[in-house]
């Protein structure tokens, strides 16, 4: 902690609509910004279908929680 308190502040930075326009025709930026649309959109669907398809099965809200919560104590 001592050590951070003697780092010099970064100097403030205003963004600009013109760099907002810069950054959006940039391929590369466009492609990172898809690739995290898509891992959005597909860990959202993972968390809406599979519970619906769980319970269309016939299991129980205990037993859907019991298994998301046994994958979310999982990882590692």
């Amino acid at each position: 902690m001592a050590i951070t308190l003697r780092l010099e502040t970064a100097p403030v930075e205003h963004p600009s609509l013109a760099a907002v326009g810069r950054a959006l025709r940039d391929r590369r930026f466009l492609a990172g910004l898809g690739l995290m649309v898509l891992a959005s959109l597909l860990f959202g669907i993972l968390g809406v279908l599979c519970p619906l398809r769980l319970s269309a099965a016939g299991w129980g809200a205990a037993a859907i929680g019991g298994i998301w919560l046994t994958g979310a104590g999982s990882k590692r």
